[in-house]
């Protein structure tokens, strides 16, 4: 996907990102996309977006792959984002989603709420500078090596900015307060921190330092719905 990195801010970032996922999950609810992933198949396709109402029309497509193969019965999503090559204005966002097998229809709220999450995180890093960007890429490749790997990656500021975006879209979904979803969500970086190897208490240490940095931001940008 490829937006106007400085043209979207605050409430217009969150509307794009409902408006992009309305359109992921309307695409879903095709009737012969619906009978694939009933049948456990996989959808590979290329959505073209139209500009949606927005004011600035260089939005060309997301690439969407959906794999229903999976037997975890969880909902899960993930993007990633990188900037175009030559093109310091554009970027691209891809959003890979995995659905539980056999599909149910019961999933795709939980899988809505996931989408706002992702593509709000992906495109708050939209908007930011491109050498910041490329600085956190470093930290990304194995953010849970360390203590100081985890406060590095997960504490930057691009991506504290990405990761409260996101939640508040989901404190919103969810009605609950920011900071409870901030909690929550941390812990889901700390059991995958345990998983891959890190000490429980090198685990404590960064989570302490990253629910700091997380309550400050959110302080700064969304003081009224911290609580």
């Amino acid at each position: 996907m490829r937006i106007d990195e400085k043209r979207y801010q605050g409430r217009k970032l969150e509307s794009l990102a409902k408006k992009y996922s309305n359109l992921v999950m309307n695409f879903i609810k095709k009737s012969e996309n619906v009978k694939t992933l009933e049948s456990g198949g996989t959808i590979h396709d290329y959505i073209e977006l139209q500009p949606l109402g927005l004011e600035q029309q260089n939005i060309h497509g997301i690439e969407l792959e959906i794999d229903a193969s999976l037997e975890d019965p969880g909902i899960s999503a993930a993007g990633g984002f990188q900037m175009i090559p030559g093109e310091p204005e554009s970027s691209y966002i891809r959003v890979t989603m995995s659905l539980p097998k056999p599909y149910n229809r019961r999933y795709l709220s939980k899988l809505y709420d996931e989408l706002l999450e992702i593509l709000r995180h992906e495109i708050e890093h939209a908007q930011q500078e491109p050498e910041r960007i490329d600085a956190i890429a470093d930290f990304s490749d194995d953010p849970f090596s360390s203590k100081q790997a985890m406060i590095n990656y997960f504490g930057s500021p691009e991506e504290v900015a990405g990761w409260v975006t996101g939640w508040m879209q989901r404190a919103k979904s969810k009605r609950q307060p920011l900071q409870k979803v901030i909690k929550k969500q941390l812990g889901f970086i700390k059991s995958q921190a345990e998983y891959e190897g890190m000490t429980k208490k090198d685990v404590d240490a960064a989570s302490e330092e990253l629910l700091r940095r997380f309550v400050r931001y959110s302080l700064e940008r969304y003081p009224k719905q911290l609580k």
